[in-house]
């Protein structure tokens, strides 16, 4: 389980580095101050948010459909799913409802 944490976390930067647009930080940090200013923001609906974060969204729909079967406890399979209802919560408040005012 811990060997899935670190994957996560790698995959986390991978991913993190390509969906900042305004709010681009130093990646790299402290080897260089650069900051990739992406086209694609994975909030900003100007620059691809909703679709940015729908990718998300499928992404962890995934992971935890990868996770589900080698979770032991009640508790750990009540997080997974908890954290797929945060997501698509968010999801269908933030561009679906926004959309419409």
């Amino acid at each position: 389980m811990i060997e899935i944490g670190f994957v996560s976390m790698v995959l986390h930067s991978l991913l993190d580095l390509p969906v900042h647009n305004n709010d681009a930080h130093r990646h790299f940090f402290p080897f260089s101050n650069y900051r990739f200013i992406s086209p694609v923001s994975y909030w900003d609906s100007n620059h691809y948010g909703a679709i940015a974060a729908l990718v998300e969204i499928l992404l962890v729909l995934g992971a935890t459909i990868y996770l589900f079967p080698s979770t032991r406890t009640y508790w750990g399979k009540g997080l997974l799913i908890t954290v797929n209802l945060f997501y698509l919560i968010g999801y269908f408040r933030f561009y679906l409802l926004a959309k419409g005012n």
